[in-house]
């Protein structure tokens, strides 16, 4: 089953992470060496300690080591224009080290957010992330088992295209070439 993560919210799943309504937002998704997800939804600089304490609480809780990380959400707006921090400072606020990748939804031009899934396919494998843009999501007045509001589970998600998927280089943060697979040489 799904975890959904609305604003501010960090949660674990074996298989899926939901990040509904990435406006400002960055979904920040560990993929745990036993190939189980934790994810948080950070909103803007104000809650991005309190968020990552949660984050660092389930990572403690489960055990084990982080391989990757995955950043999805509007870069431009959620650095630039509310204060948070880029992967580098996420990285360093949840004591993350290793491969970093980035799917930067202002790309894709949504108007009212995107909505991402994350799938992990185990823990060698790389993550299958898909999107929808938000005012292409149907909403529901479902409940997760949290009290939280979920969305639909939208079908016919786009893959992540290559395109989209870029190497990071972590001592200046540009992009280095667009890769073919989600397999990323750079570490912070």
């Amino acid at each position: 089953m799904a975890i959904y993560l609305n604003e501010d919210e960090a949660g674990t799943d074996a298989t899926v992470v939901c990040y509904p309504h990435l406006v400002l937002c960055m979904g920040v998704t560990l993929l745990m060496d036993d190939g189980v997800l934790i994810g948080a939804h950070f909103t803007d600089s104000s809650t991005e300690d309190k968020v990552s304490q949660k984050i660092k609480k389930l990572i403690t809780t489960h055990g084990g080591s982080a391989t990757r990380m995955y950043l999805t959400g509007n870069f431009y707006e959620h650095v630039q224009k509310h204060g948070g921090k880029d992967y580098t400072g996420k990285a360093s606020l949840i004591g993350y080290s290793g491969d970093v990748l980035c799917f930067d939804t202002r790309q894709i031009k949504p108007k009212d957010g995107t909505f991402v899934r994350i799938t992990s396919h185990g823990a060698k494998a790389d993550c299958l992330v898909e999107y929808k843009r938000e005012e292409r999501v149907v909403y529901t007045d479902q409940k997760d088992k949290r009290g939280s509001s979920v969305s639909k589970n939208p079908k016919n998600l786009p893959v992540v295209s290559t395109h989209y998927v870029k190497s990071i280089d972590t001592v200046s943060g540009t992009p280095l070439h667009i890769v073919k697979t989600w397999k990323i040489t750079a570490k912070v």
